[in-house]
């Protein structure tokens, strides 16, 4: 019969008699837990023996691989000594592979839907999201998903044990915590296309103005949260900043602002500077007369102001010589300096020029 000792740490062994050969490299999140909940399950070791059957006094850990080496890293880290005490259970050399593969084929998996919920449970019972992190090896953001996920409405949390449900169609409900809202969403689609995450999360926010809105940009998001406004961000859409949920304060602060811009004018000494909302700017433009340019007659002084005004503005100007700026531009030097270049086309051959005239 098998029995269950305590093996000191530095007694275990990998096996070779373990099925698992692919996965299990990750041991973050295992470490992390057993650190902070001790090693809920015991490891399946066989007695090493030499080829002459001698015992060695080392033990071979045949199933629990990713839990050896989290205790490893944890040994390694000087978090648990070298001499942990391991619980471990015996079994015969001659059925080790068999109880390795029993360990890992006879078991099922949480369903993710328990792992909201327990996670939620966990937060509500007092743990803070970065502890609950922190004891179970996982990201605050992989935490505060959970939770998101757990806060809807219970009806979508059974319909997706159910398997009725894809978890991106939960994920797209979980943008609100209004359990009514998800439901009426839900409840007045009925195609396929029509409950894709994309088209739930845009039913569910089309009241409230995207982070990339250009009010939003205008007045910037800070600004718009010292305000008092509030923002609901979507967890699952990292590259997204967020919904503001007010948009008449928004609408308030852009008018301020651009009311502001305005103000700004009048004080720099514009006669007339009048804010605009609308997108339309054709329509807008249609109220106002264009000016049309009108000539005017120039003095003497004018040209020579010019030519200064060009000069200082061309460095280069000034290594030149004043004779070579009278000259023609037909003159090949002047051409030269201001980089013109004489044109290359080649001329017609006279076979072009027969072929060109009339027969």
């Amino acid at each position: 019969m098998s029995e269950i000792i305590s093996v000191p740490l530095n007694k275990l062994v990998r096996s070779e008699r373990n099925v698992r050969k692919t996965g299990g490299e990750s041991i973050d999140d295992l470490a992390a837990s057993i650190l902070a909940h001790g090693l809920l399950h015991n490891l399946t070791v066989i007695e090493q023996r030499s080829g002459k059957g001698a015992s060695s006094g080392k033990y071979e850990v045949i199933a629990g691989g990713r839990r050896y080496a989290a205790l490893q890293r944890l040994a390694k880290e000087k978090k648990l000594p070298k001499t942990f005490a391991v619980p471990c259970m015996i079994v015969e050399a001659s059925a080790a592979v068999e109880a390795s593969l029993a360990e890992n084929t006879i078991r099922v998996a949480m369903h993710p839907a328990d792992q909201f919920i327990a996670f939620r449970d966990l937060v509500n019972s007092g743990l803070g999201v970065e502890e609950v992190a922190a004891r179970f090896g996982v990201s605050p953001l992989f935490v505060r998903q959970r939770l998101k996920l757990g806060n809807v409405s219970p009806r979508f949390i059974e319909t997706y044990r159910a398997g009725e449900m894809q978890l991106e169609q939960l994920e797209a409900l979980a943008i609100t915590d209004d359990h009514v809202a998800q439901e009426q969403v839900w409840d007045n689609t009925q195609h396929a296309w029509e409950r894709s995450a994309s088209n739930l999360r845009r039913l569910l926010t089309e009241k409230q103005i995207s982070a990339s809105d250009r009010r939003a940009r205008f007045v910037g998001v800070e600004a718009y949260l010292a305000a008092g406004g509030t923002l609901e961000r979507d967890l699952f859409d990292a590259e997204h900043k967020g919904y503001l949920t007010d948009p008449a304060l928004l609408d308030r602060l852009v008018a301020e602002r651009i009311e502001a811009l305005a103000t700004d004018l009048h004080a720099q000494g514009w006669s007339w500077a009048e804010p605009c909302l609308d997108s339309d700017y054709w329509t807008v433009l249609q109220k106002y007369n264009r000016l049309q340019p009108v000539p005017v007659a120039l003095d003497e002084t004018f040209w020579p102001k010019l030519i200064s005004s060009v000069r200082s503005l061309i460095p280069s100007t000034s290594a030149m010589n004043p004779a070579s700026i009278r000259r023609s531009p037909n003159d090949a030097s002047t051409r030269s300096k201001l980089g013109w270049r004489k044109s290359t086309r080649p001329k017609r051959s006279s076979l072009q020029s027969r072929r060109a005239d009339p027969m």
